[in-house]
C-alpha cells in the first residue's frame, strides 16, 4: 500500500504491506514531472527521489532496519 498526497508529492510517503513485512517512509527530495496529452487522451507521469527509512522483514521473519537508503517511487494517472 503506498499513500502520499497527490496535491503534495514531496512530502513523506508511506509504504506498508498487509503482512507486516515492510514498514517504510519516503521522503522525496526531488522529481521529475511529465505531463502528455493527445486529444482527449493525457498521462500525468511523475518520479520522485529520495530516501527510505524504516523496516523490512525478510522471509525468515528477521527485521532489518532500513536508514537513509537513495531510492524512487512513481506514479502515473492516465485519461481518456
Amino acid at each position: 500500500d503506498f499513500r502520499f498526497d497527490p496535491m503534495a508529492p514531496l512530502s513523506p510517503w508511506r509504504i506498508v504491506d498487509a503482512r507486516g513485512s515492510v514498514d517504510l517512509t519516503f521522503s522525496p527530495e526531488g522529481r521529475k514531472l511529465q505531463r502528455t496529452g493527445f486529444g482527449p487522451y493525457r498521462l500525468d507521469y511523475f518520479q520522485a527521489f529520495g530516501r527510505y527509512r524504516g523496516t523490512m522483514m525478510d522471509a525468515a521473519g528477521s527485521r532489518h532496519r532500513v536508514d537513509d537508503l537513495w531510492g524512487v517511487a512513481e506514479h502515473g494517472e492516465g485519461r481518456n
